[in-house]
């Protein structure tokens, strides 16, 4: 069957595409073959206006099929249940006028598989659920609110924190969009898992102690939906001492500042999946102590991370105590790192750090310990210390912290 095709206007195309920015607080331009896909998507979510072109005063008219006409059409008749038949001059108006019933973020505890514990489920309702209400076929125990658009500062402003010792699971059965994760989960200590499927972080301005001493959960997956605005991250994970695997490749940490103790006492982490694929950028300015403690990780190899505004990296990679080799080649410094004290102190079993060529760290001005009982490890042309000397402090400061034989100088980095 052959579709009609006819004379477009692009004024009328450019209508629908401002009508649907408007709804969706978008700024990307649209292809008519687009159109109706992306007003089915429409939710109400969007908090501003999205960007309104201008007609286009060269290309007023063109051929165009019949097609992206009836998507839009079907897509708001979907949308406003209203069954009407559109014209084409009709459509921005349409989309214009969509409305949706605003529903809320709950979060609800209902009793979960062991005695006496509870699973937190956060959801999205038009109406307020109710304490004795049924969800999930388990009657509702508590009932949480008002924590999607607050900014929290400690873990004692957490609606549910009186009860953190009481949840066994967490799960985001609906999509919530927070304005911080900041302490959400702090010293949940006896929860075993967290489904983050549905967790949205593209508003969240922090995710500092969003784990802290989660120390029974064993797996953590951190999805994609959003990040970019996200400017600390310290004591994220911190003393998550059950924790074995991470998965952070989707998160977008390109605005970080603050990476502080970030995984600090991971004492049975054995693979952190997507540190090498990290957007960290000239925004961060500290990642002191970000992996200490992390002793079970027996390799660490990082991505193409700017560190020139780091003015902290000391204890960064202190006490991994079974990695034999660090690979930091992908990460270029700058000037500003004043702090590298006892970066790398750690248990003997460090044999190689890999670092870009020319990479030079030893004019920083607090570097004392830096290669505290790192006796096992050598630079690129040899130089190292031994057994005997490890614990000779002229020989483990930051001196050496600089790609051997650069300068016609030891270090204790490898060019890679």
């Amino acid at each position: 069957m052959t579709i009609p095709t006819g004379i477009a206007s692009t004024r009328t195309l450019t209508d629908i595409a401002n009508a649907i920015r408007a709804k969706n607080g978008e700024s990307r331009r649209y292809k008519p073959t687009e159109m109706g896909d992306i007003v089915a998507a429409l939710d109400g979510a969007a908090e501003v206006e999205g960007a309104q072109y201008p007609y286009d005063a060269d290309v007023t008219a063109g051929m165009l099929t019949m097609l992206p006409y009836t998507s839009v059409a079907n897509a708001l008749r979907g949308q406003n249940k209203a069954y009407k038949e559109y014209k084409p001059c009709d459509m921005a108006a349409a989309i214009r006028a969509l409305t949706w019933e605003r529903s809320e973020a709950y979060a609800v505890a209902i009793p979960g598989i062991t005695d006496g514990r509870y699973e937190l489920r956060f959801i999205r309702s038009a109406s307020a659920p109710a304490v004795g209400d049924l969800y999930a076929d388990k009657e509702i125990a508590y009932v949480y609110s008002g924590f999607e658009d607050r900014v929290f500062t400690s873990n004692s402003q957490l609606p549910w924190y009186p009860q953190h010792d009481s949840f066994e699971a967490v799960s985001f059965d609906d999509e919530v969009r927070p304005a911080t994760c900041a302490y959400w989960f702090y010293m949940f200590r006896n929860c075993v898992s967290f489904n983050l499927t549905k967790l949205d972080t593209s508003r969240a301005v922090s995710l500092a102690y969003m784990f802290y001493y989660c120390s029974s959960v064993v797996n953590l997956f951190l999805y994609g939906k959003g990040g970019g605005n996200v400017e600390s991250m310290k004591y994220m994970f911190y003393t998550c001492t059950s924790l074995q695997t991470l998965n952070v490749a989707a998160m977008d940490v390109s605005v970080v500042k603050d990476f502080a103790e970030c995984f600090r006492g991971c004492s049975k982490l054995t693979a952190i999946a997507g540190l090498d694929t990290w957007n960290v950028s000239s925004a961060c300015t500290t990642t002191a102590h970000m992996f200490n403690g992390c002793s079970k990780l027996p390799t660490l190899k990082l991505g193409a991370w700017d560190m020139s505004g780091v003015a902290n990296a000391s204890y960064m990679f202190q006490r991994l105590s079974v990695a034999t080799e660090i690979d930091m080649s992908g990460l270029s410094w700058g000037s500003a790192t004043a702090n590298i004290t006892n970066m790398f102190n750690g248990d003997g079993k460090l044999a190689v750090i890999y670092a870009a060529a020319g990479t030079d760290l030893s004019g920083a001005a607090t570097k004392t310990d830096v290669f505290y009982n790192c006796y096992s490890l050598k630079g690129g042309a040899g130089s190292g210390l031994d057994n005997s000397t490890s614990l000779n402090k002229a020989l483990v400061t930051g001196d050496y912290a600089r790609v051997d034989g650069l300068g016609g100088k030891a270090g204790y980095f490898t060019a890679k």
